[in-house]
């Protein structure tokens, strides 16, 4: 009996051993998929052929605008680059489904900004990819600026249509901190169907764009149907003791399986059903976007602003660059760029 109780005596004096913290990931340090990485969904791969395609029809005035990029940023590597650049494709993706887009990476924002040095390309190529112009509008004076609703339905929308990977939230800041409006859901609660296909997502003239976006609306309708209430969420396991998902748990396993399944809980638990207490700004941690360090958007050319955002905070959202004018546009690379700087002269 001594033996026994001298040997488990000494195994609690032994110090415990801890785990070793399992490496961070090095972001950036391979390029971005191809394409636009969308789900494996039917309505989202002929949107994905149509981007390839358009995009590999103008790739010299994309070469262009990256060489005017990595010029001014001498410090971005190759993959970083195209990590960027997926950004970018996925933004204007997004204008595929939302009346209004928020840009919420500066690093993105800098490729729209000297895309739209090259005005006729431009122009061309939007035209030639979407059927319309995705204009370049700054915020200023007393314009209202996109707010935490936006946000929210971005991502939404985001986790509805692409894989998720952490450099993806390394620029457009953390995912899961705001909440959609009381009235979207409502709206969303009582089948309204017509009123939320009305007044927040997009009308498209090319057939397979319309097809996705219907797709994508009735799915965002089941989902919040069948999402849990708050109290449930809290008492789920899942939540924190602030009410909701840690934003570490938003990761590529929750969104990149097949379908529409990246409806992830995080998404439901802390901007349908979060708490007042939940974490503010949303900085991605590398100093590029906050939602709030770009002052401009994307609309299209006859789309209005939203009128039941709440919360606040900035994004870059498009406004006016057409013309016809080659790349001596006078328009200058910073996110003041205005529709009027940027016309054709």
């Amino acid at each position: 009996m001594s033996f026994f109780k001298w040997f488990f005596t000494s195994m609690k004096s032994q110090p415990v051993q801890k785990q070793p913290k399992a490496p961070p990931v090095q972001l950036f340090s391979s390029f971005a998929p191809y394409g636009l990485g969308v789900l494996e969904n039917d309505s989202l791969k002929p949107v994905e052929a149509r981007f390839n395609e358009v995009f590999g029809k103008y790739a010299k005035y994309w070469d262009h605008v990256k060489a005017r990029v990595l010029k001014e940023n001498p410090d971005i590597s190759e993959t970083e680059y195209s990590w960027i650049f997926l950004e970018f494709k996925r933004f204007l993706a997004l204008n595929i489904y939302l009346n209004n887009v928020g840009m919420y990476s500066t690093s993105v924002d800098d490729i729209w900004h000297e895309a739209l040095m090259f005005t006729r390309d431009y122009q061309e190529f939007c035209r030639d990819l979407l059927g319309e112009m995705i204009h370049h509008s700054p915020h200023v004076g007393d314009a209202p600026q996109p707010g935490e609703h936006e946000r929210a339905l971005f991502e939404l929308v985001y986790s509805l249509v692409f894989r998720f990977y952490p450099e993806n939230e390394q620029l457009l800041g953390k995912f899961g901190q705001r909440r959609l409006h009381p009235e979207f859901v409502a709206y969303a609660r009582d089948f309204d169907w017509n009123r939320i296909r009305r007044d927040y997502f997009k009308p498209n003239t090319i057939v397979i764009y319309e097809d996705a976006v219907q797709d994508l609306v009735h799915h965002l309708f089941n989902g919040i149907q069948n999402a849990p209430p708050a109290a449930a969420a809290r008492n789920s396991g899942r939540m924190s003791s602030a009410g909701r998902t840690a934003a570490s748990s938003f990761n590529a396993n929750d969104v990149s399986g097949a379908g529409y399944g990246a409806l992830s809980a995080l998404l439901f638990y802390s901007i349908l059903n979060g708490n007042d207490d939940r974490e503010g700004g949303g900085g991605n941690g590398s100093g590029d976007s906050d939602c709030s360090s770009s002052s401009c958007s994307s609309s299209d050319s006859g789309g209005s602003s939203d009128n039941n955002s709440s919360g606040s905070g900035s994004s870059c959202s498009s406004s006016s660059c057409s013309g016809s004018s080659d790349s001596g546009s006078s328009c200058s690379s910073s996110s003041s760029c205005s529709s009027s700087s940027c016309s054709s002269s």
